[in-house]
């Protein structure tokens, strides 16, 4: 595969390939736009004003605009990613709660997620002109949209600890998250008290585990919905044994109903 670079207005997009990279050197730099890396190969660490990570095949690095940042590369090992830098992009305004700080998400076991950086790369060689700018912009938002779908699957917050057991719990969440039953199967599964779940819960991530489960199940849902599966059908998917409790719950959580319609009395407001 060869290196390659595409520019357009609101985005740029590379792909790189170097065989022997300079090592212990750094250069931090901030800029305007979001960036999002997808490390591919390498013996690296991505930097960032007062924070530093270890990077592993998989990870993706989501920078927020303005943010000091830089890979500092540790050895002469080939190092191969993917690169997206853009201003503004047709995405819904919650997918940029993406970057509202910097974070790595290793999608190493996403396969949607992976093979969309390599179909980038595949047209960025098969279109030209308009046609490219299409098919790219509409791939590079389908990523966006996949991220946030799955952003605290396996996500590293730079700024925020998360504790060896709240990474387990999370990561037993994902897996289970359209089986789980309620939150005793949690308490049962790691033999802790109903009491500790909440509180570390409430610590971590600010809401009650029985809340989180629910806004990842609603989230999963809306990206199912948004790329045409049908509300009746999205919701078995999700966890939801009745409709109408997912109904109420996703109209709560979006302020739309899962066909995306709001009340009269919303759209007069």
């Amino acid at each position: 595969m060869m290196n390659s670079y595409v520019f357009f207005k609101d985005w740029q997009y590379s792909y790189r390939v170097t065989e022997k990279p300079q090592y212990n050197e750094i250069s931090l730099h901030r800029h305007e736009w979001y960036e999002v890396l997808y490390f591919i190969s390498g013996d690296a660490e991505c930097v960032f004003e007062y924070e530093r990570k270890k990077l592993f095949p998989g990870d993706v690095v989501l920078v927020p605009p303005r943010e000091l940042h830089g890979v500092e590369i540790l050895s002469d090992m080939q190092y191969v990613r993917f690169v997206i830098d853009f201003k503004r992009l047709p995405v819904e305004k919650e997918v940029f709660e993406l970057f509202s700080q910097p974070c790595i998400i290793n999608v190493s076991a996403n396969a949607r997620i992976c093979e969309g950086f390599y179909r980038l790369q595949d047209y960025a060689d098969l279109f030209s002109g308009d046609m490219k700018e299409r098919i790219m912009t509409g791939t590079i938002a389908e990523l966006l949209y996949l991220l946030y779908a799955t952003e605290r699957q396996n996500i590293v917050r730079l700024k925020e600890s998360v504790t060896p057991f709240m990474s387990r719990c999370l990561q037993y969440i994902e897996n289970q998250l359209t089986t789980l039953k309620d939150i005793q199967e949690l308490c049962v599964y790691f033999h802790i008290s109903r009491a500790y779940l909440f509180r570390e819960f409430r610590a971590t991530m600010k809401i009650s585990p029985k809340k989180y489960i629910e806004i990842r199940r609603l989230h999963i849902a809306k990206n199912l919905i948004s790329v045409g599966e049908a509300p009746t059908k999205v919701y078995l998917r999700c966890g939801y044994q009745d409709y109408s409790a997912f109904f109420r719950a996703y109209k709560r959580l979006f302020n739309c109903s899962p066909s995306g319609k709001r009340h009269e009395k919303e759209e007069r407001e």
